[in-house]
């Protein structure tokens, strides 16, 4: 028998039966310790039970596996609620969103994720980059007109567009705005029982562990209403561990080739070229040294990237993604001695207001290039790129996902395919192995 008491939006307390739980609220976790010869793994159970002062307790959002591993292994479980906390808020009114059709054609699949999400009340929206996250939060938003709503997400871009379409929207109940690291600053006595509804946008790129900035925001709120949204969900199993704890688990998905079925999303085309090889990479031990020179300062690589960005910019604006500034740089001062090109670089440092200028520049074609580090990998929105460009290697597939999701919105319906080059750079095994989980990605989605 196992008894659980819903204590409040963010812990559920066992008080009988902890010991049949044992399997489903632990996972395996693998460390690397230094020893005298190299490293030694260690692999062990850690526990998503906490022993806090009034016992043990695990976070609200695996309540929903402990109920399905109860049911399928035969354990009875009784669950208390004595708050109402995992009670159905019902939606005072249909979801809406001025100018924005969901109910009907090919954007329907907005409405039924919408519904999902007001049934569940909290968990993961999984969708495409590109399906219309921010008009579905925004119909979620419109459904509880006399909650107070939180919205938070990592960077400022965001930010700027969820503004622009809220603007548009139709809607004018209380909606704060932030990102996670102003808010951050907060203290939590001033938002503890202020908000009823908590969305997080690109969720998967901050809660990563249940020590990070979301994490301690959801811990000091008692909103009953928390939901994140995630084109991809992280690669780390803690930091998908942690989004399930706080949030919940996915609710659900709306994939890349969905997407493109229903003519949402272009194709992606794959175009990739392969670099001369530079035999005196091989010797090299460190990533490090590898990434630098193998990427970062490729002048071989750097001329392809301009000469393709060149090329695909006849027909409408390139995207080129590169990790570090030093390698936008670069290619900035190749393009310009070389090639008398002046490209646009944007990184961190670079006003957001700057940024919305360069975004509306590619928008309206009077900016055909430009190069983006993190700042345009994620939550960019320009429709008609026509090329993404990946410089910056790796094998994540969230991170590769992300950035190809930059050049596949396809509003009108019109946009067809999107052009997406790589590079294979046979130098070294660091480059071929990373290169080899890519190409298994773009094999596995049929994109080639």
């Amino acid at each position: 028998m196992v008894k659980i008491i819903v204590s409040d939006s963010v812990w559920c307390q066992i008080v009988e039966g902890k010991e049949f739980l044992f399997p489903i609220l632990s996972y395996q976790s693998e460390t690397h310790k230094k020893v005298q010869y190299g490293t030694k793994r260690i692999v062990k159970r850690k526990f998503l039970i906490s022993e806090l002062k009034k016992g043990d307790f695990f976070y609200t959002g695996f309540l929903y596996r402990v109920q399905k591993y109860c049911k399928e292994n035969n354990i009875p479980l009784k669950i208390e609620d004595p708050h109402g906390t995992m009670e159905p808020l019902f939606p005072e009114n249909e979801p809406h969103v001025e100018g924005k059709y969901i109910r009907k054609g090919k954007w329907s699949y907005q409405y039924d994720l919408i519904s999902k999400a007001i049934i569940s009340q909290r968990g993961i929206i999984k969708a495409a980059t590109g399906s219309g996250k921010t008009t579905m939060m925004l119909g979620i938003i419109s459904c509880y007109p006399s909650l107070s709503t939180l919205f938070l997400c990592n960077t400022h871009t965001p930010i700027t567009q969820f503004k622009k379409t809220l603007a548009l929207s139709g809607l004018n109940q209380p909606i704060d705005i932030f990102t996670i690291q102003s808010f951050y600053r907060k203290k939590p006595k001033e938002y503890k029982d202020k908000y009823g509804m908590i969305l997080i946008d690109e969720v998967h790129d901050g809660l990563r562990t249940f020590n990070s900035m979301y994490a301690k925001v959801l811990k000091n709120s008692c909103a009953l209403i928390r939901l994140g949204f995630t084109a991809t969900l992280p690669d780390d199993p803690v930091a998908r561990l942690a989004m399930e704890g706080l949030l919940g688990p996915v609710i659900d998905e709306l994939t890349i080739q969905e997407g493109i079925d229903m003519k949402v999303l272009s194709k992606p085309k794959i175009i990739i070229k392969k670099l001369p090889d530079n035999p005196e990479l091989k010797d090299s031990r460190s990533y490090r040294d590898v990434y630098v020179n193998g990427v970062v300062k490729n002048r071989a690589m750097t001329r392809q990237i301009i000469l393709d960005a060149i090329e695909d910019s006849k027909t409408g604006p390139v995207l080129i993604l590169v990790t570090e500034i030093e390698h936008g740089e670069e290619i900035v001062s190749m393009a310009e001695r070389i090639f008398k090109r002046k490209i646009v670089f944007a990184q961190g440092k670079t006003d957001k207001d700057l940024r919305e200028n360069i975004r509306q520049g590619m928008i309206s074609g009077d900016i055909d290039i430009v190069i983006g580090t993190a700042v345009f990998k994620k939550a960019l929105d320009v429709p008609n790129l026509v090329s993404v460009i990946l410089g910056f290697g790796g094998k994540s597939d969230t991170q590769t996902i992300q950035a190809i999701g930059r050049g596949t919105r396809n509003v009108d319906g019109n946009k067809g395919q999107v052009i997406i080059r790589d590079y294979f750079n046979p130098s070294h095994v660091h480059l071929i192995r990373q290169f080899s989980y890519r190409l298994c990605l773009y094999i596995d989605e049929g994109w080639i």
